[in-house]
């Protein structure tokens, strides 16, 4: 049953290899743990049984944060080491070599189920 999940996650992989690798060395340098999250995580899980699953273009990760200055220096290393460009709009957002990735922060930084309005001029809902 192991080989499945591995089967399923190169197949992500190969897709987002890009983002995976950009996220795992942030991971390292700033010592922020992410987590896949959403669809493709639901993918690692299952794409080996046969279901009805919604297609997808992008990748979401969630990360445990404690203050506004982790996010603020998660963005700027994500901008500055790999050229990846934050929505204006969706700050939460990403995008690299055309490829979308969502990071939704949790913890300490998101209150009352809503992340912070200093990320975003209005609450990102989440949970």
């Amino acid at each position: 049953m192991k080989n499945i999940f591995l089967q399923n996650y190169q197949k992500i992989r190969e897709q987002y290899g890009s983002i995976i690798d950009a996220l795992r060395i942030t991971s390292e340098e700033l010592g922020i743990k992410f987590f896949l999250i959403g669809a493709q995580s639901r993918n690692v899980w299952s794409s080996h049984l046969k279901m009805n699953k919604r297609e997808t273009k992008d990748i979401d990760y969630s990360v445990q944060l404690k203050e506004f200055s982790d996010w603020q220096k998660l963005s700027e290393y994500l901008i500055s080491e790999f050229g990846a460009e934050q929505d204006p709009e969706l700050p939460y957002r990403f995008k690299l070599y055309d490829q979308i990735f969502d990071i939704i922060p949790f913890g300490e930084f998101a209150q009352n189920r809503e992340v912070s309005q200093r990320i975003t001029r209005s609450p990102i809902r989440c949970c």
